[in-house]
């Protein structure tokens, strides 16, 4: 396959299915995406606004603004990526000059930035945190840097790991499948893919750590005391996936259906391995 049309099936479902390894992760990150993409879409409803900022906070490659611009493309809105690491942003930025119109590269940007250290350069209507508030030391003071970045009563999506799942609690197997309800293993992902497209070595960095995993009642708090208003909190995917979920095929399929009935359950949203809030700052 050359380069090119690697590059244009990159961030494809199809293309990442193959890539993304094992299998069960790459389920429980769609998930994720799902919910931030449903309530990316409300936000958008309810700001009413033209034209419209904006913002990724941990971008990565960028694969969630390069969909998201596939989705908007006769809107006013522009997209701005940020990142830690030089090159991460090397590959979106590749991708973005070689595949998409000179009139699309003028609404997607891609920056780099620490916002553990200061707010982004520009403030913004909805901002986006998708798995990355884990990977930062100081939550609070990173929840303020995001919080000064949105323009009054702008939207922040946020989805991070629970720290207390209770789903380990609850199943009545061995301890070591429990320990694998949130087991992160090293599989293929975006770094194979950026090794064989722009034969670039990402480098791992203090940044790709989990240093802050929360619990639902910590993330809340630490919203509330910056001064977000919650909207919406929906819990994720049961669990995180793996090689362990991969070879044990019925014991996945059961918990998939366990998961589709917790979704009508009240009272479940701690029995998840993943968080998405939707939140606000007030006007």
């Amino acid at each position: 396959m050359d380069k090119r049309t690697l590059l244009n099936e990159i961030y494809s479902e199809k293309f990442l299915s193959n890539w993304v390894t094992p299998h069960t992760i790459f389920t429980s990150r769609r998930k994720i995406n799902q919910h931030v993409e449903r309530l990316f879409f409300t936000c958008l409803k309810k700001l009413q606004k033209s034209p419209l900022s904006v913002g990724d906070v941990g971008t990565y490659y960028g694969a969630t603004l390069f969909y998201f611009l596939s989705k908007t493309m006769s809107d006013p809105i522009t997209y701005t990526g940020y990142d830690i690491d030089p090159a991460k942003l090397d590959c979106a930025n590749s991708y973005r000059k070689q595949l998409i119109t000179k009139h699309l590269q003028q609404r997607l940007s891609f920056l780099p930035h620490n916002i553990e250290k200061a707010p982004l350069p520009h403030k913004h209507d909805i901002l986006l945190c998708v798995e990355t508030i884990e990977h930062v030391h100081e939550v609070q003071r990173t929840l303020q840097h995001m919080f000064d970045s949105l323009q009054p009563g702008g939207f922040l999506i946020l989805s991070t790991p629970n720290k207390r799942n209770l789903l380990k609690y609850l199943i009545p197997f061995r301890k070591n499948v429990k320990e694998h309800v949130e087991h992160d293993d090293h599989g293929k992902g975006g770094e194979d893919i950026a090794d064989k497209l722009f034969h670039a070595t990402i480098p791992d960095l203090d940044g790709d750590k989990h240093w802050s995993v929360m619990t639902l009642q910590e993330i809340k708090q630490a919203l509330c005391t910056t001064g977000f208003q919650i909207h919406t909190i929906q819990r994720g995917p049961l669990i995180y996936g793996g090689t362990f979920f991969d070879n044990h095929p019925l014991l996945t399929s059961l918990a998939n259906v366990f998961d589709e009935v917790l979704n009508f359950l009240p009272f479940t949203k701690q029995i998840t391995f993943d968080f998405i809030l939707l939140v606000q700052k007030p006007l």
